[in-house]
């Protein structure tokens, strides 16, 4: 028994091990990429501003916004090993036609709009019908604590990060679809 639980925290020491080592050298490579880009400042802090869900003219007809980020701190009393960013998304139907489900890829950015992460996102928890709207709350990420574009999510305010949602399919309840 002994032996078994030595060798599980030896496997546990070197995967940290080597998770440190490669945040490490990603520091590396961000500080010297950074060190010969001039630095430029402004008295006024920048104003978030809503970016277009919509990628094409085809998807017009479809809002999807992310309105909220709650976040959900690890519970070991609830069986909650790591922390949860719950994602609150409306998604606006401006079609003529309930629409059954939707794909896409949600794309987070930082203010700058420089990308931190992207994920498929499909909502087909309920229909939505034509004209209408819902409220996703239950859409997130369970946040890995050794990936740094988690951490980034999980500590930048909500006003601080650009959501971009783009379609890539849309199913209607009569069994048409756009692609």
């Amino acid at each position: 028994m002994k032996k078994i639980v030595s060798l599980c925290l030896m496997v546990f020491l070197c995967l940290t091990w080597v998770l440190v080592g490669c945040s490490n050298d990603e520091a590396k490579q961000s500080e010297s990429a950074t060190e010969n880009t001039p630095i430029v400042t402004t008295s006024e802090a920048p104003t978030p501003t809503p970016v277009p869900t919509v990628q094409n003219d085809k998807w017009d007809n479809l809002v999807v916004t992310v309105v909220d980020k709650v976040l959900h701190e690890a519970n070991m009393d609830t069986y909650q090993l790591s922390d949860f960013v719950e994602f609150v998304i409306n998604v606006q139907n401006d079609y003529d036609k309930e629409i059954r489900g939707v794909e896409g890829i949600l794309t987070i950015s930082d203010m700058f709009g420089k990308e931190i992460m992207s994920a498929n996102l499909d909502i087909t928890e309920e229909s939505i019908p034509a004209g209408g709207s819902i409220q996703i709350n239950d859409k997130g990420l369970d946040v890995n604590q050794f990936m740094d574009s988690h951490a980034k999510i999980r500590d930048t305010p909500f006003e601080d990060l650009i959501f971009t949602y783009e379609p890539t399919h849309i199913l209607f309840t009569d069994g048409t679809s756009l692609e």
